[in-house]
């Protein structure tokens, strides 16, 4: 049953989009290395890289991966904010 509704388009696309809204009002509390990583270009440009090359391979997952890049650096930058303010 639930086969059928991840297939379509419509329904996959409200369910990423909900949880794309659910995880960014989560507070998330970022490894320091994981920080660290974020905060090295080359980084940012490797994964950037491949989630352009899994795009070629399944959409779904370059889209979910694109997001989940989106959100840990927007994480990254309001922590950088907080601790400037303070």
């Amino acid at each position: 049953m639930f086969k059928g509704l991840l297939k379509n388009k419509i329904v996959f696309g409200i369910i990423a989009a909900s949880l794309v809204l659910a995880g960014s009002t989560m507070k998330i509390k970022l490894p320091r290395q994981l920080e660290g990583l974020f905060k090295n270009d080359l980084v940012k440009v490797a994964l950037l890289f491949a989630i352009l090359y899994m795009g070629k391979i399944a959409i779904q997952y370059s889209i979910i991966a694109a997001i989940l890049f989106i959100i840990l650096s927007d994480k990254l930058n309001d922590k950088e904010i907080e601790d400037f303010a303070n």
